[in-house]
């Protein structure tokens, strides 16, 4: 039982400090952006594009506001209100540099979310008809107005050139995630994104865009996943909050991220390291531990 413990005890040691390894890595910047990369994939993040949390995601938020005494009124406060729509501006800007397509990876719900903002932003022709939105209400509580309105232009101009994809097919996965079922975690992302590899083989290196924080778990779920599903691929990895200044990261997610990565390593969801096939920025500090 002791020799369990200590075990126990190191390995999240380990993890803890590879983690920071990783964060200061990708505080350094994102990687250079070159006509190799031949798709973005945007991975969801916990606010929608129009201001909804799942269930899940509520009670993460609630639990946090719980953990600091309920001193903390406003969902802003304890997770980022942002990150999916900062998710999909830095996926765009990707693929206008490299000339390709963005995949999105969502919940069901996520994913028409999208839809209905995309929606709207196609739709707005007439600024003063916008003030009584519930879209352009949630937008205008975080960004200022001028930035409101180059953000609808961003998705507009964008809209045709992103791809929503929900789950993969039973026969892709052995966990039968069937097409549309919905995705509940990195894992399932993984695989239904491979779904939609398996039908585009020319796809050869991807852009992946998440949270600077969630990067490192995300690394470990392609490195688990490579060698069957993404053989001869390439992944770029790409964060929004280098800086982890959004609210909550360094309050809650860069302390759970670690727990998590050791956990789902352990029980063989991920890989212990990230693999060779993932890079980013400083990739050589990340393999000095």
């Amino acid at each position: 039982m002791y020799y369990n413990f200590v075990k126990q005890n190191m390995l999240a040691a380990l993890v803890a400090k590879q983690y920071l390894l990783e964060m200061d890595a990708l505080s350094k910047g994102n990687p250079e952006v070159t006509g190799e990369i031949n798709l973005v994939w945007c991975l969801s993040g916990r606010t929608t594009v129009i201001g909804n949390h799942s269930t899940s995601d509520q009670k993460l938020i609630d639990s946090r506001i719980k953990e600091t005494g309920g001193k903390e009124t406003a969902d802003k406060n304890v997770i980022d209100p942002t990150d999916d729509i900062e998710r999909l501006r830095l996926a765009i800007k990707i693929a206008a540099k490299a000339n390709c397509k963005v995949v999105y990876n969502g919940t069901i719900g996520e994913n028409e979310d999208l839809y209905k903002f995309l929606d709207f932003c196609n739709h707005c022709e007439n600024n003063g008809q916008l003030k009584d939105n519930k879209i352009f209400e949630y937008l205008s509580s975080n960004y200022e107005p001028n930035e409101v309105y180059a953000i609808i232009k961003e998705f507009k101009d964008a809209s045709e050139n992103i791809t929503i994809i929900y789950g993969q097919t039973a026969e892709d996965s052995k966990d039968k995630v069937k097409e549309g079922d919905d995705i509940v975690n990195s894992l399932h992302q993984v695989r239904s994104f491979s779904a939609y590899i398996k039908k585009h083989p020319d796809i050869k290196q991807a852009a992946c865009v998440s949270s600077a924080f969630h990067l490192p778990r995300v690394s470990r779920s392609i490195t688990k996943n490579q060698e069957v599903l993404f053989k001869n691929m390439q992944f770029q990895l790409h964060g929004i909050d280098l800086e982890y200044k959004k609210p909550g990261t360094k309050e809650f997610d860069m302390k759970s991220e670690p727990v998590a990565i050791k956990n789902y390593s352990e029980n063989g969801s991920i890989s212990f390291m990230a693999g060779s096939g993932v890079k980013w920025s400083a990739q050589k500090s990340l393999n000095k531990t």
